[in-house]
């Protein structure tokens, strides 16, 4: 059975005939959407077949790999860097993270950018 593919589709490794992807989706029209890590290989006809994988437990899950993934050491710090600055929240975070004694700091962003009531309420 073929997954149905629902918007994340993040192939992440590929060796001869075979890849992993990151992805959101379901196993049939009816079916849970869920956010899967799973192994492929393609077969004679160049057909995608889906081998062994894991489905996420909670939403956190893949905040929580991603984190897990960092922690250890992997992926290249510019390249992380450089997705998460595409990030809305990125200036404020590192504001949050790194504090006012930094000098990664931006003292320009004013304080109703990092307090919305609005989002709040």
């Amino acid at each position: 059975m073929k997954p149905i593919m629902l918007g994340i589709d993040e192939i992440f490794e590929e060796r001869g005939n075979q890849f992993s992807r990151f992805e959101k989706i379901k196993w049939s029209e009816d079916g849970k959407e869920c956010l899967d890590v799973r192994r492929y290989t393609m077969d004679e006809s160049n057909e995608e077949v889906p081998l062994k994988g894991m489905t996420f437990l909670t939403p956190e899950g893949p905040g929580e790999l991603a984190k897990a993934i960092i922690k250890n050491g992997f992926g290249d710090t510019e390249d992380l860097l450089d997705i998460l600055h595409q990030r809305e929240d990125f200036s404020i975070s590192l504001n949050k993270v790194v504090g006012p004694e930094s000098n990664h700091y931006d003292h320009t962003l004013q304080m109703e950018d990092m307090f919305r009531p609005k989002e709040v309420i």
